[in-house]
């Protein structure tokens, strides 16, 4: 009875390593702020130089935090919000801007404070714009501590970058 026991515990310990060793690590890919600004310039790729290359080595999901602008225009151009899946996520999670807005104002009391150290050059509407980027950062750490048991990895990434080379897997 004893050897037998000692026999399954041995193929249990055997089993939890192979599926250790084995199995593909997990990674979550983040994208954050204004997806709508220019998704539908780079999410072509963003796919094919870090989501299709990172996915030949690892179980990939991917999560968005969206600041949707509710049809306002950026640069003269009204956002077309539904550009945000063309990176079809596994994981989305979006906040109109006025709700941004509207809770950092009460929450942190940010826009108007000394403490916050920008260039001096910036003006109220670019201090704004840089709150509500740490805020969309912030989103996507609150969702990487919610999940961090979930992932080996992650890798967060703007929206608006287009990469010039494609990810080196050594690096991850």
């Amino acid at each position: 009875m004893i050897k037998q026991l000692f026999y399954i515990y041995i193929t249990i310990v055997i089993l939890l390593l192979i599926y250790k060793y084995v199995r593909k690590k997990k990674i979550i890919i983040c994208f954050f702020g204004t997806c709508s600004r220019s998704i539908k310039y780079t999410h072509k790729n963003l796919k094919d130089k870090l989501i299709n290359i990172v996915k030949k080595e690892y179980e990939v999901d991917i999560y968005i935090f969206n600041n949707n602008v509710e049809g306002e225009k950026i640069d003269n151009i009204i956002q077309n919000n539904d550009d945000v899946k063309l990176l079809q996520s596994d994981f989305y999670q979006e906040e109109t801007q006025s709700y941004i807005d509207e809770n950092i104002k009460n929450n942190f009391n940010l826009y108007e404070s000394e403490k916050m150290g920008f260039q001096k050059r910036y003006n109220r509407g670019q201090k704004i714009n840089a709150i509500r980027q740490m805020y969309s950062e912030e989103k996507i750490g609150n969702f990487l501590n919610k999940n961090k048991d979930n992932y080996d990895c992650a890798i967060v990434c703007g929206p608006d970058y287009y990469l010039l080379d494609n990810i080196n897997l050594e690096h991850i």
